[in-house]
């Protein structure tokens, strides 16, 4: 039996959708609760900020295989409920989301993902954000709170067991020459910010290596082997 208590919609249909004959649930280990534990694999499911898990890694990766498993949301429903709940308004997101999405989470943990024992799933979804008018959320959303989440759809799984797998989500003309933040947000068409925290994920990986300057931008590569003598 799986516990829901105080756990959102998407949590608990992402656990389900794991979920395999003979795996424990909710599994007491080591002064941490597991959301799945598969032999010997700890798998932890995580919908938001991946920094949240930072202490548990720290504590349990030299032991254990440890998978992470990250929703990113392609697509998104949003539905609005008045205070009784009948159902106002529905409408499709306009923003999409891609797999490089991920660089948004890993900047809190990109020297843990060098851990032989660390992988980490990407779940590419759907979903439907429940949201209520209830005068308590965001001013940017005018009051209106979020309040849940739920699975419609996986359209796509992505097990990275090596950060050097990130490279493939990149532009080859990118990855094989020399490049900068700006190059990457250009090639990608993605804003700045992200670019940034694409370089310093992978810099921190030992993935990618700053060697020079482009006036005030950084120019990296692909980090070179070195040579044995």
């Amino acid at each position: 039996m799986i516990n829901t208590f105080n756990e959102k919609d998407l949590h608990h249909q992402i656990k389900q959708y794991l979920y395999k004959p003979g795996d424990q649930i909710e599994v007491p280990y080591k002064g941490f609760i597991i959301d799945i534990k598969r032999n010997d694999l700890l798998i932890e499911i995580q919908t938001k900020s991946l920094g949240a898990l930072k202490k548990k890694l720290n504590q349990l990766l030299d032991i254990n295989r440890i998978r992470i498993v990250h929703p990113i949301i392609e697509t998104k429903e949003i539905v609005v409920l008045s205070s009784d709940d009948s159902v106002l308004r529905k409408r499709i997101s306009p923003k999409r989301g891609d797999i490089t999405d991920v660089f948004e989470e890993l900047i809190y943990i990109p020297e843990l993902f060098r851990h032989m024992n660390l992988e980490l799933l990407l779940l590419m979804v759907s979903i439907q954000e429940i949201r209520k008018d209830d005068g308590k959320g965001s001013w940017r959303r005018h009051g209106i709170s979020v309040i849940n989440a739920k699975l419609k759809e996986v359209h796509e799984e992505h097990l990275l067991v090596d950060g050097i797998q990130l490279l493939k989500y990149l532009p080859d003309q990118i990855i094989h020459t020399e490049f900068t933040t700006k190059d990457l947000s250009s090639t990608m068409n993605i804003k700045m910010n992200r670019a940034q925290k694409i370089c310093y994920c992978l810099s921190k990986m030992e993935i990618i290596e700053p060697f020079s300057k482009k006036g005030n931008l950084l120019v990296y590569r692909k980090k070179q082997k070195k040579s044995s003598k």
